[in-house]
């Protein structure tokens, strides 16, 4: 057929349809050729599947029109796989014929609903003989005197036959109406009308006349470009089955002669050529650093450790240790600084700075206020799809690939913002649209407008992650915009004290994933430091340490946390961190935390001793900056009988030096508190006797002691630790006279109490280093609930027992790093039969891994099939759409390139020499062929800070 004969359509569709096209053709005048295949064949998915792909091969080699429609829909899956060669496919979104009948599966499924037990009749399926019938005839089994059942006697005996009739009959039972569809097809619907009649009749059925509709089958014919009812299948693509929308989808098929398919990465050098891994890594290398004397600082949960660190001989030189003081991190870190007596502030070239504020900031709610504007999918929204408050929806829509579906409307973003602003107290905005990592363009808009408009902080969601979850994404640039101010007044503050003390160095600040960023990154995206410290700590242990392998424990005063560090790398958790209650999308390194550290609360509940998860200030410490400690110690001591069975009365409670301006807010009650504690320490019990509480657990104290006003100290493993003669850094004989109370409750004396609660200190570390090995495997929260991890673990602990021995052995070395870990970790490990290796500054290994760490930027673009044929880089702004592969592919890589490129350089290194790799996303298909999903590239950058 030439190019001038070639008809616009070309249908292949089931016969039972015929009439109906028929009938359409003739009304709408179209130039359309067509074949139909059998009816009845979407009883063998299969063959209909194997047959339809016959004629639409046939079809497209003689190039028979610019257009085939398929007049079937999914039909047992018999057309999900179904390849376009040459020619696009239009498929109806529908589950069956009968669909196609009544105009939708709407309104399939509102007849179902009204009677699920339907038999249903039209004029192309009795035209075509795929009547009800049929199905009878199936089950009849006839006599020589036409009686069924006295055939099935005659074979089968009386009771076996009356037992098979009921079977066979079955199906008839599973109905209650016969409906005819009548489209208008035939002058002879009548007839079609009382043969549904008959059977209604026959089987004790109800009877009903629908109304059909051709709709569907006009829309089959006519359009041109993926629609809601519609599929459009581009050329070299095939049909898959959408989970997600339980329908069919199109994505193309995979060419195996694709370029590059098994090229996993190129590296470039600066000015982007492309270079050999060898000549790539040679340059790494060859790069001297540029910073000679750096001092790297981890504001942590209790103590403050700062490091003065040689990058030329890589060791450290100096280093310090300072309380932690939340209410102004600035106090601990002067403190520290003074410590290290540095002759020469000034050769100083870079202050690195890892620090917890971000998660305290988040979990106390401190920061502005902000107002979160998003663009919900398809305008879609629920207020309880985000529990966010400020909220808003505004214009502004965009598919899944990112396309454009409805503008961002200029005056109603105003118009919102400002109403927040005005009745809310909005300080700063979050912008945060579906799809909008695919295409930035709508929340870079916004942004704009906003700037433009109030002139205040503005975060975007694409910014902040790259996940595809938009909901999680909302929350979590909502989080980063309400910190921005806390950030920034901890790195104002302390580049103030620096200075005062002749350091005047650039300031870098630690990721969650522990590299490292500038300041002005860092006050753009604060949420990314919320792990920040124990990232530090991970990394210096491994460099501490100089291993490739092993497993990171870092015992700090508050927590325990363990990370893994595989061919040199921490592994990285890809799930994102939570914080506060908040899911947020941030990259972190892979750790595990548990409140157990050397200066967890040991209590006695119930009469039962346990161990944190909160941390007090340690008994020994606090005597040896008070004296009076001593005498609340007295005080409990001739009491002891009022705390056999709970210990909180005997914790002690003194103010700190955080001198609080706003105290006209207090209570009377914790006015009256405050007033006593002026005087001196004292125990919760006395506090308790002296304002007249009914009860210790009575007394106003989580308030004083959330904003850091009010210190509680208690027994802690530091203390047991100086009981007997491990540490002498504070007063032992505090810690001494609270564990003889202790342990004369269980008949115990001070130093056989200490023992027996470093056991189970001891007990608990172990199990979290199991924990953290095969936390990939099982759900390690449900650990305890299992009597028989129980068992062995008990078995473990105990040595065995008489039947057997269990036994639990690392293949890899546990780094530990922390003050308290000389003393803690080794006799844990004995259970575990690893190498302990505890590396020279292991005390102060976070703020190593604070000056060490290096700039480390990765970013990720895809290419994936347009709906409407051809390929879409999604990832930057416009999703640009190729009909050539390699030229989607060229693109990619060039503005993957400049991408990561401009993301070093904001994030504070020079670094030019750039990383890209990529892997295909295949799926393949039961005849042996495969579809092509996605390619995934990652660009990235690692570099020294420039300063």
């Amino acid at each position: 057929m030439s190019k001038t004969d070639k008809k616009r359509v070309h249908l292949i569709a089931c016969g039972v349809l015929s009439l109906d096209f028929e009938k359409i053709q003739s009304e709408l005048g179209i130039d359309m050729s067509v074949e139909y295949l059998p009816g009845g064949l979407h009883e063998t998915p299969k063959k209909l599947k194997e047959e339809l792909q016959e004629r639409i091969d046939v079809a497209s080699k003689n190039d028979v029109a610019d257009m085939l429609a398929i007049g079937y829909g999914i039909c047992g899956r018999g057309t999900v796989g179904i390849k376009a060669r040459n020619i696009p496919l239009a498929i109806p979104k529908v589950h069956d014929c009968i669909s196609l009948f009544l105009g939708s599966d709407r309104e399939y499924r509102k007849q179902f609903l009204e009677c699920p037990g339907t038999y249903y009749v039209s004029a192309g399926w009795v035209n075509e003989k795929v009547t009800p019938q049929e199905h009878c005839k199936t089950c009849q089994v006839t006599s020589d005197n036409g009686s069924e059942l006295g055939a099935l006697i005659e074979k089968y005996g009386q009771e076996n036959a009356e037992d098979i009739e009921y079977f066979l009959s079955s199906w008839q039972r599973n109905y209650e109406r016969a409906a005819f569809i009548d489209t208008g097809v035939s002058h002879r619907s009548e007839k079609y009308i009382e043969l549904a009649k008959k059977m209604a009749s026959d089987y004790g059925w109800k009877y009903e006349r629908l109304e059909g509709t051709h709709n569907l089958l006009k829309s089959l014919i006519k359009t041109r470009s993926t629609s809601d009812e519609i599929l459009i299948v581009p050329p070299k693509y095939t049909t898959v089955w959408d989970s997600m929308g339980k329908g069919l989808s199109a994505t193309a098929a995979w060419d195996s002669g694709t370029k590059d398919v098994d090229k996993t990465a190129i590296y470039m050098g600066k000015g982007g050529e492309e270079i050999e891994e060898s000549e790539f890594c040679s340059m790494q290398m060859k790069k001297s650093p540029a910073i000679k004397l750096g001092m790297g600082i981890d504001a942590g949960g209790t103590y403050t450790d700062i490091v003065l660190y040689d990058f030329v001989d890589k060791k450290v030189i100096k280093k310090a240790k300072a309380a932690t003081t939340k209410w102004d991190f600035t106090i601990g870190i002067n403190e520290a600084i003074g410590r290290l007596e540095l002759e020469n502030p000034e050769k100083i070239e870079m202050v690195t700075l890892s620090t917890t504020l971000a998660t305290n900031s988040i979990v106390e709610g401190k920061g502005q206020k902000v107002g979160l504007l998003i663009m919900p999918p398809f305008g879609i929204f629920s207020p309880s799809d985000i529990d966010y408050s400020p909220i808003a929806v505004i214009e502004g829509r965009l598919d899944i690939n990112g396309k454009e579906l409805k503008q961002i409307d200029h005056n109603q973003v105003i118009a919102i913002a400002r109403d927040m602003i005005e009745k809310e107290g909005v300080e700063a905005f979050a912008v945060t649209g579906f799809a909008s990592v695919v295409n930035h363009q709508h929340e870079l808009e916004v942004k704009e407008i906003l700037k433009q408009e109030f002139d205040c902080s503005v975060t975007c969601g694409y910014e902040i992650s790259a996940d595809l979850n938009y909901r999680v994404r909302s929350i979590t640039s909502a989080l980063n915009a309400r910190i921005i101010p806390c950030l920034e007044k901890l790195l104002s503050e302390m580049g103030e004290s620096l200075e005062k003390q002749g350091i005047v160095a650039p300031k870098m600040v630690v990721r969650s994933d522990g590299s490292l960023m500038n300041v002005k990154t860092a006050l753009e995206r604060p949420i990314e430091t919320i792990l920040s410290g124990p990232a530090a700590s991970a990394k210096g242990a491994g460099h501490l340490a100089n291993l490739e392998d092993g497993l990171v424990v870092d015992i700090g005063g508050t927590t325990t946390d363990t990370a893994i560090i595989r061919d040199g790398k921490v592994l990285t958790n890809l799930d994102g961190a939570s914080v506060g209650g908040y899911r947020t999308h941030i990259k972190t390194l892979d750790l595990r935390t548990v409140g157990l550290g050397g200066d967890s609360n040991i209590n006695r509940r119930a009469g039962v001793v346990s161990i944190g998860p909160e941390r007090v200030m340690p008994i020994c410490r606090a005597s040896s900056d008070n004296p009076q400690i001593m005498d609340c110690i007295d005080w409990v001591g001739r009491r002891k009988d009022k705390f056999v069975s709970d210990s909180y009365g005997m914790e002690i409670v003194s103010l700190t030096n955080n001198d609080l301006k706003d105290e006209l807010h207090w209570s009377d009650s914790e006015k009256e508190i405050i007033e006593l504690l002026r005087a001196r320490p004292m125990s919760v019990q006395e506090l308790c006797e002296n304002t007249g509480a009914f009860s210790p657990k009575y007394l106003p104290l989580a308030r004083l002691e959330s904003v850091y006003h009010i210190q509680r100290i208690g027994l802690t493993p530091t203390d047991l630790l100086h009981v007997i003669g491990k540490v002498d850094f504070w007063d032992a004989s505090a810690a001494k006279a609270v564990c003889e109370i202790f342990g004369e409750y269980d008949g115990k004396l001070a130093e056989e109490f200490a023992e027996d609660v470093l056991l189970e200190v001891r007990k608990s570390l172990a199990l979290e280093m199991i924990k953290r090995e095969i936390s990939g495997e099982v759900d390690v929260d449900k650990f305890g609930e299992s009597p028989v991890a129980e068992l062995l673990l008990n078995n473990l602990f105990s040595g065995g027992n008489y039947n057997y021995k269990v036994g639990f052995e690392l293949q890899h070395s546990i780094i530990g790093i922390g003050a308290p870990t000389r003393d803690l970790l080794i006799p844990a490990n004995e259970w575990l039969g690893a190498e302990c290796v505890i590396p020279l500054h292991a005390e102060v290994a976070n703020a190593v891994g604070a000056i060490i760490s290096s700039v480390h930027i990765e970013k990720e673009l895809r290419i994936e099939p347009g709906s409407d044929g051809g390929y879409v880089i999604q990832g930057i702004v416009g999703s640009p759409s190729f009909v050539d592969f390699e030229k989607a592919h060229e693109k990619a890589i060039n503005e993957l390139h400049k991408i990561v490129l401009e993301s070093a350089r904001a994030s504070g290194t020079n670094s030019e020499l750039v990383k890209i790799g990529w892997h295909d996303k295949i799926s393949d298909v039961y005849d042996g062929g495969a579809l092509f999903i996605a390619r995934v590239y990652t660009g990235e950058v690692t570099g020294m800070p420039s300063v």
